[in-house]
């Protein structure tokens, strides 16, 4: 779910937004290795879509984070191989 709509679920309601079950605190945590994982996927699978244009290939080692990538988008481009 996104964290803005469970924010404001959770502002009129004392339940889970997905099993409505009654929640015993309404305190939200932050996945933050999950993000860090999406965004080390992320970086390993596209490049900036002026690289993949330009016909540029990052070097193993090299971490190339996108430009214009969102996560339940597809704006960028797929580094060429």
């Amino acid at each position: 779910y996104d964290r803005l709509a469970i924010v404001h679920w959770l502002q009129d309601h004392e339940t889970s937004p997905k099993t409505n079950i009654p929640l015993p605190c309404k305190t939200l945590i932050s996945n933050l290795a999950l993000r860090m994982a999406i965004l080390d996927w992320m970086s390993s699978t596209y490049c900036h879509r002026s690289n993949a244009a330009a016909g540029a290939i990052p070097a193993a080692s090299e971490k190339v984070m996108p430009s214009r990538i969102h996560l339940a988008g597809h704006d960028a481009a797929p580094c060429a191989a």
